[in-house]
């Protein structure tokens, strides 16, 4: 029971900090805020419904197997999504440069 609290209060914790470094990595900085505010409402939206949706389909079956049966492949399914990211996007800086070790600056839209 201790261990498997552990791991879930590591996991939660580690979830925002991941998010912050992904969305800063794949959609630059200059639209940072605006990303990550909308991800981050999300997730507190989620924390604060989950529970409740929880609780209501326990009362309602008398189980959480029927949310078990949903949230596990929905897990797997966006867990395999982080399989198809592929590299980070290099982002050209205002004045056309690129840093040594990005590469080559993204194409001209």
């Amino acid at each position: 029971m201790t261990a498997g609290s552990l791991i879930l209060g590591y996991s939660s914790g580690a979830g925002l900090q991941v998010t912050t470094y992904l969305v800063s990595r794949y959609a630059g900085l200059k639209k940072f805020g605006t990303i990550f505010g909308t991800i981050a409402s999300m997730m507190l939206a989620g924390s604060a419904i989950g529970p409740l949706v929880a609780g209501a389909v326990h009362d309602a079956t008398g189980s959480y197997a029927p949310l078990l049966m949903v949230a596990a492949p929905t897990m797997l399914i966006c867990a395999f999504a982080f399989v198809g990211l592929g590299p980070y996007p290099v982002f050209a800086k205002p004045d056309g440069q690129v840093d040594a070790l990005a590469g080559q600056p993204a194409p001209a839209e």
